[in-house]
């Protein structure tokens, strides 16, 4: 895929803030091709362990999270951790 990188764990995932600073684009990749589309931030709060938080705006329907590294894996909260492991999260850059 050009001009996306797989997202395939936490450290992936910090990794695409040591060169962006700010907000990121991301997607899932749906099956039949359709993308859900996401911005993610690093939160300025922690956990209590000091791990980050990441502000999610889910483009799909407008709503915010705000979830630690282990909320991202806990399927009733979001499907973003699935999609790691499975090998279909994204970073997307221009």
């Amino acid at each position: 895929m050009e001009n996306f990188r797989e997202i395939r764990c936490v450290d992936d995932l910090k990794k695409v803030f040591m060169f962006c600073s700010d907000t990121a684009q991301f997607f899932i990749q749906l099956k039949g091709g359709g993308r859900s589309w996401k911005r993610i931030s690093p939160s300025f709060k922690t956990d209590r362990y000091g791990e980050p938080k990441w502000d999610i705006f889910n483009e799909i329907d407008g709503s915010m999270q705000t979830l630690t590294s282990n909320n991202l894996f806990n399927k009733s909260l979001t499907n973003i951790g699935w999609a790691m492991v499975n090998g279909s999260f994204y970073f997307a850059w221009q």
